[in-house]
């Protein structure tokens, strides 16, 4: 990834984005040219006027009073139009910056949607939050104030050393050796503080980390007592992102005291020379005010330029953290070579599966299961033994490193994933709910549903009475954190939202583990009817809500350890035995 996004391919890659608004960069280009000739040119005119008042004592001092004037109405008109296009330069500087960066956030928001659980697995929330908002921000400055003074930069830059060059070749070249000095400088501060701006960017996902922490986890902190434990944490973070914030910024600073130092000597020096030159007439007073004039502008571009210096260095780590990011691995899904499956017929299949989510972080092993339509099969084992697992493996979360998986015989990673995810209604222990109503949550499991079909999926499940209880009903707000709501009712809305998608396989990992007993036995029976015309995976701990399963599997260390209905499996008195008696001791008689 490194070698992808070096800083050439980054700049290339940025180009690209530019490209959809050559207009735009047209007319700030040359809005820029002439706010950039106008500041190099009125120098000299100002020279010029102040040669013409030399001669005022003469007989014609009429006629230079009027020459005078002319060129004073010319400065007037050329400082009007210079105004015109800094605000010009300006206003589609600003264009091309919210394009970009509309586009930048598009390309981002799709990106997400096909990313790989591997990637979000490896990378915190807060990098990644860091990386999508942070970072994107940082890139839109320097289009929305680095483009413009970048090119005025290098135009003034070379406008005034040319018009220096006219002047005078022995004071320009006392001035272009302050220049090189200054140049050398900034180049080597510079590449010693992009390591600092890079630090401080991952540093600051590890603060956003930690603040979404925080909130995330307030009642228990709370519980726990463990704020001062959590404001140490976090002050310990903090801490490296002061430290790696002032180091990065001193440095890209010190820049420019160093080019102000060096920048008042060669004044000095230009002062003396240029006074000598006058001596000798071989300099006028109006071309030495000229050149001192472009001798103290040539500092306003490099300034500007090398002021950038510390906010190029930190957008080129940005652009390289967010096209890292928009290259990290997708879920894979060849358009071209997958194939249209819209039924579910026969059966799904694991065969010899291996996986494991790191080199030495084997979860399953030549694992091999069946699972036939209309069968409600309930997978068990103890925490870690790899039950989410296969779950994750059969809606191509991941994908298996060993082995393959067959839906109706064809090998699911040749189906095409939009048509195959559409199979399943999912349903997790870790509820998650978007913001707004009730009736959009519920909806979201099937877009196209009508109000009444909600309502329907709700009653199924007995959502209803709570949901009907709530002042504004099914248009009832959820808050962006879901606590004006219980967990066992935010449960009962995911379930809801499996019902109403009317897939062919329902997949229930601890769907009701948040639901008291008798509310879920109410809902075991409200399911059954549609357990019956499904086909069903339910991973539980709560050992009772799978007694009426057709199959329930035994997994233990990523191996089926035991396989077969719940009361061949009691008389066997194997381990499940012991699970469900540990949970139910007086339920079996030994």
């Amino acid at each position: 990834m490194k070698n992808r996004n070096s800083k050439t391919r980054v700049f290339g890659r940025i180009l690209k984005y530019i490209k959809n608004y050559r207009l735009q960069v047209f007319i700030l280009a040359i809005a820029t040219l002439m706010e950039s000739l106008i500041f190099v040119v009125a120098p000299k005119i100002s020279g010029s006027a102040i040669d013409l008042l030399s001669g005022i004592l003469s007989d014609e001092t009429g006629a230079i009073l009027n020459a005078v004037f002319e060129k004073v109405i010319i400065l007037f008109a050329i400082y009007s139009l210079y105004a015109l296009s800094a605000c010009m330069a300006s206003y589609t500087g600003n264009i091309i910056a919210t394009g970009i960066t509309y586009n930048l956030r598009e390309d981002i928001s799709a990106k997400i949607s096909k990313i790989s659980m591997v990637y979000m697995d490896s990378h915190s929330k807060g990098d990644i939050l860091s990386r999508t908002v942070n970072d994107v921000e940082t890139l839109t400055d320097i289009f929305s104030h680095g483009l413009k003074h970048i090119i005025s930069s290098l135009v003034m830059s070379v406008g005034i050393l040319g018009m220096m060059f006219t002047i005078s070749i022995k004071l320009t070249m006392s001035s272009l050796f302050a220049l090189a000095i200054i140049t050398f400088i900034s180049v080597v501060i510079g590449r010693y503080s992009r390591r600092h701006f890079k630090k401080y960017q991952e540093t600051l996902g590890k603060i956003n980390d930690s603040i979404s922490e925080t909130f995330k986890g307030y009642e228990l902190i709370k519980a726990f007592g463990a704020e001062n434990y959590i404001a140490e944490k976090f002050q310990s973070v903090n801490e490296e992102l002061k430290t790696s914030a002032w180091k990065s910024q001193f440095i890209s600073g010190i820049i420019g005291p160093i080019m102000d130092a060096i920048n008042n000597i060669n004044y000095i020096m230009i002062c003396i020379l240029g006074g000598y030159l006058v001596a000798k007439n071989s300099m006028t007073i109006g071309n030495l005010s000229a050149f001192i004039a472009y001798s103290g502008q040539i500092n306003r571009p490099l300034g500007q330029f090398f002021g950038l210096f510390g906010m190029i260095q930190q957008t080129s780590v940005s652009a390289i953290r967010i096209f890292d990011f928009l290259d990290a691995p997708e879920e894979t899904d060849n358009a071209k070579k997958s194939l249209p499956k819209t039924s579910f017929n026969k059966s799904i299949e694991f065969k010899n599966i291996n996986f494991g989510y790191g080199e030495s972080q084997e979860v399953l092993s030549d694992f091999s299961l069946e699972i036939s339509k209309g069968k409600t099969v309930a997978i068990v084992g103890e925490t870690g033994s790899g039950k989410t697992t296969i779950i994750n493996l059969l809606m191509r979360l991941y994908d298996v490193q060993g082995g393959k998986i067959l839906i109706d015989g064809e090998n699911i990673e040749k189906i095409d994933l939009e048509d195959y995810r559409k199979f399943f209604g999912f349903v997790s222990q870790d509820v998650w709910l978007c913001g707004g109503t009730i009736m959009e949550n519920i909806r979201y499991g099937k877009l196209s549903a009508t109000d009444e079909d909600v309502k329907q999926a709700a009653c199924a499940v007995g959502a209803d009475h709570f949901i009907e209880s709530l002042p504004n009903g099914y248009q009832t707000e959820i808050n962006e954190d879901t606590d004006n709501i219980s967990e066992g009712q935010r449960q009962l809305i995911s379930l809801a939202r499996m019902v109403i998608s009317k897939a062919p396989i329902l997949i229930m990992d601890e769907a009701t583990a948040s639901i008291d007993t008798g509310a879920e036995e109410k809902i075991q029976k409200s399911l059954q009817n549609l357990f019956n015309t499904k086909t069903v995976v339910i991973i539980a701990h709560r050992l009772s809500t799978i007694e009426n399963a057709d199959v329930v599997i035994l997994i233990d260390r990523g191996k089926i350890l035991e396989q077969g209905t719940h009361n061949e499996l009691i008389a066997k008195r194997g381990k499940y035995f012991r699970l469900y008696t540990s949970q139910f001791p007086d339920a079996v008689t030994v």
